[in-house]
């Protein structure tokens, strides 16, 4: 795999932006809480893309990056038979409170 490295100070003065702690934990506290009729709704349109997904991918070993996992609402969907045996997920999230 490749090797991940920090982009140089003077990119992350244009590109990142400061974040409210406050203001993050609290989104983050919303998604991982009160989501739960949006995700009953999208259950099974998801099911649908996420087998769709996993047929295109090896059936070994396959490496998944999901952006903006948030409060991972999706890991039903990579527990089924159909997904990769041995599968990494690698979750980004610019929301540091999303992890907890």
């Amino acid at each position: 795999l490749a090797q991940l490295v920090a982009p140089p100070s003077e990119a992350l003065k244009d590109f990142e932006e400061p974040r409210n702690d406050f203001l993050d934990a609290a989104f983050a506290c919303g998604m991982a809480t009160g989501m739960a009729d949006y995700e009953e709704a999208a259950a099974s349109r998801k099911a649908a893309i996420f087998k769709n997904l996993f047929s295109s991918l090896p059936k070994k070993d396959a490496v998944i990056a999901e952006v903006g996992i948030g409060s991972f609402p999706n890991a039903p969907f990579f527990s089924v038979k159909e997904a990769p045996r041995g599968m990494d997920i690698i979750g980004i999230d610019p929301n540091d409170k999303m992890a907890r």
